[in-house]
């Protein structure tokens, strides 16, 4: 269970990342969270309240390969991938999962999203501001930009 924030909690000052992933193999309904960090020890991802980040996501969908059956499926292969990084530093690689089991499902959009509480009351007990900025979608990875003092 996750620690309240409080003025006593030394973490109050910070936000945790991850990715909500919805694909073939999830464990339930609503999708399997994979916590951003724990990369070569390097712990989970957390944010620093008022500050800027350079935040980068690489996905390459699985291969599908066999015949097409009647819902226009084929078998998914587990070789899919997901990176990223925190200010240039790799956080995190996922492999060997399915994102798909149809080639008829590409990458097409690209949807960002600040999310936080859940279903069901109580709501969250603060205002969670948030900004993006220089928003990039590319083939290949660029690197942080630079920052002008």
């Amino acid at each position: 269970p996750a620690a309240e924030v409080t003025d006593a909690n030394p973490y109050k000052e910070f936000s945790p990342l991850g990715t909500y992933a919805y694909h073939p193999d999830q464990k339930t309904a609503y999708g399997d969270l994979w916590r951003w960090g724990n990369h070569a020890g390097a712990g989970y991802v957390v944010l620093q309240h008022m500050r800027w980040y350079s935040i980068e996501q690489y996905v390459k969908l699985n291969t599908v390969s066999g015949p097409l059956d009647a819902l226009q499926n084929r078998r998914g292969e587990r070789d899919a991938v997901f990176r990223v990084w925190v200010d240039g530093v790799p956080f995190l690689e996922k492999t060997g999962f399915r994102l798909r089991h149809t080639p008829l499902i590409k990458i097409d959009d690209v949807w960002l999203n600040w999310y936080h509480g859940g279903t069901s009351p109580p709501a969250p007990g603060a205002t969670h501001h948030y900004r993006m900025s220089n928003v990039v979608v590319a083939k290949k990875y660029i690197g942080p930009l630079a920052r002008t003092p």
